[in-house]
């Protein structure tokens, strides 16, 4: 559209906003710049509230064709994160999600896809849908604010598609899978899944799925679940180990198995362990873990996710060298107090010395003597062993305290001679 003025003609289409504000300036508003000010604000609020309207089409400049014929293209989605209520479409390049005042958040490109039961679904031997939590490969933006990850129920209908003769076999979940993986290009054989222990499915593909301890004498309802009750800061969830990292819920949180450091297990005595993950040089935490859980656990480190991540290494030279020694599983300390621990070299040289100085008095002595040099024995190991200087510091401190210890025995053998 072209705006004609006896002195100038401009193209609302193509100039420039400089060209139009000196226009607006000039011949619009001549005499009054605070009115053009006016007019231009007013314009743009309601550009910005017509391109801002939910987007719904068959098909769409940048994102393709929608896959889906459910419910005109769209059904609507409960986020957990971000918490919203929105319209979702699948389309062939990506997924869009809509709320009701029209904010728009796109999703391309995904390089994490877990699937999922809630924690109390998991008991459940009814219709329920399993959870989906995408990581971008670059962070999506929401309302101006960045989000690294999209959580989301599934619809409890099946995907109603052009290809629906791919699915046959699948269960929903299965399906939806399929719609998710065309739509951001990721392969189902990466997903990780969680099977649902209480729903019989017919998926045969899918790898390891993790067991909690279950105890046939005891009742319980966690018992041979794919999680474990846990605290990650002060929030009360599930932990999923996978084969692919770990899983918390909720809030959600995915650590993926490429970018662990280093993990442990274990807490010295009491009910419960901790399992401890180094992630970029920070340690994450999931504390209060079931003690009865250390034994499943620690057959998922070793048995499970350490192998995975050797042929990670295998299959890809540049990434750094992983070994059950790089990967640290911690011992429970709790279950070594019983082992005699090793004793320093200058402690034993120290207690020959000892032994071959006072051997006459030992054999003169009583019982109540024999225990008090036990005594002095154990604080002279304890001290040695404790100590982190030099080898040189410690033999002086020992040296000096059996020069000690000498001098209280020749007094004392005085005074029974005396006696």
């Amino acid at each position: 559209m072209e705006t004609t003025n006896e002195s100038s003609t401009i193209n609302w289409m193509t100039c420039t906003p400089e060209e139009l504000q000196s226009w607006l300036l000039q011949y619009r508003f001549p005499n009054e710049p605070s009115a053009a000010l006016a007019f231009l604000q007013q314009t743009m609020a309601l550009l910005k509230h017509h391109s801002s309207q939910p987007v719904t089409p068959e098909s769409t400049p940048d994102l393709g064709v929608a896959l889906l014929k459910n419910s005109d293209n769209q059904l609507e989605v409960s986020l957990t994160t971000p918490r919203v209520k929105a319209a979702w479409v699948c389309y062939e390049h990506g997924m869009r999600f809509t709320d009701k005042k029209g904010e728009s958040m796109v999703v391309r490109h995904i390089k994490h896809m877990v699937v999922f039961p809630k924690p109390e679904d998991c008991n459940k031997n009814k219709n329920v849908t399993d959870m989906v939590l995408l990581i971008p490969n670059d962070p999506v933006t929401y309302k101006s604010k960045p989000q690294t990850q999209i959580c989301f129920p599934l619809p409890a209908v099946t995907p109603d598609c052009d290809n629906d003769e791919d699915s046959d076999g699948l269960d929903p979940t299965d399906q939806w899978i399929a719609v998710l993986c065309r739509s951001c290009h990721y392969g189902v054989a990466k997903v990780a899944r969680v099977l649902n222990p209480a729903i019989e499915t017919t998926t045969a593909f899918w790898r390891y799925q993790f067991q909690s301890h279950q105890d046939e004498a005891t009742s319980t309802t966690t018992g041979g679940m794919p999680f474990v009750k846990c605290y990650y800061g002060v929030q009360d969830g599930a932990l999923y180990p996978l084969l692919e990292g770990l899983l918390f819920f909720k809030p959600p949180l995915f650590i993926p198995r490429s970018e662990m450091e280093s993990i442990g297990c274990g807490r010295d005595g009491g009910r419960y362990v901790d399992l401890q993950v180094t992630v970029a040089g920070q340690q994450v935490d999931f504390t209060n873990i079931q003690r009865a859980e250390i034994n499943e656990l620690r057959d998922y480190i070793h048995q499970k996710l350490i192998p995975a991540m050797q042929k990670d290494v295998s299959e890809s030279p540049m990434k750094p060298t992983v070994s059950a020694e790089s990967v640290s599983v911690e011992e429970d300390e709790g279950a070594s107090e019983n082992r005699p621990r090793k004793r320093r070299k200058a402690s034993l040289e120290a207690e020959a010395v000892n032994r071959q100085a006072v051997g006459a008095q030992l054999d003169e002595d009583d019982d109540d003597d024999d225990e008090g040099d036990m005594d002095y024995d154990a604080g002279v190991n304890d001290a040695a062993d404790e100590e982190n200087g030099d080898e040189d510091d410690d033999d002086s401190e020992e040296e000096e305290d059996f020069e000690d210890h000498e001098a209280e025995t020749e007094t004392e053998s005085e005074d029974i001679e005396e006696d």
